[in-house]
């Protein structure tokens, strides 16, 4: 999937570009595994068009990694599957958001699939000069909601 966009709300061209992982659901179980595969998750990327060049300025690639003793990391468990929504003004600030959700219950078996999805937003901040990431779940406190945002879990691989 690939949008051109305008995220600067100044009409400044960006786009938005979706890779789907290699690795499809049916596969799984067609191969009647105990654990899902390990595969690459599906990639979010968003290049801004900079003097007619495209400019990785945004990648988001969540993935499981277990850091080892001698301090490198490897991947552990499946792969996470992005699905996007429209892109639009959702907070009335001139520039449009990406929204989405990251799904890692592509190959979960829980009673309640919804529990693994993890809802986001890309966004263009003026003030930093890049774009942030944002999750969109508010943190549980017990019985009662906490409407601050919960911080992002390092499994989301976000780079900008």
């Amino acid at each position: 999937m690939q949008r051109k966009v305008f995220l600067h709300g100044s009409g400044r061209t960006s786009w938005v570009f979706l890779s789907r992982s290699e690795v499809p659901q049916d596969s799984f179980e067609q191969q009647g595994a105990i654990s899902p595969p390990k595969g690459s998750s599906d990639e979010l990327r968003v290049y801004d068009v900079e003097d007619g060049e495209l400019e990785l300025r945004f990648r988001l690639q969540p993935q499981l990694r277990l850091r080892r003793d001698d301090g490198h990391s490897v991947p552990l468990g499946p792969a996470f599957e992005i699905s996007l929504g429209p892109i639009r003004d959702r907070n009335h600030d001139g520039r449009p958001e990406i929204v989405g959700t990251i799904d890692r219950s592509l190959f979960d078996r829980r009673p309640r699939p919804e529990e693994g999805r993890v809802p986001f937003a890309v966004l263009w901040d003026d003030t930093q000069g890049r774009y942030r990431l944002r999750a969109l779940v508010p943190k549980s406190s017990g019985l009662e909601a906490d409407p601050r945002p919960r911080a992002l879990p390092p499994w989301m691989g976000v780079t900008s």
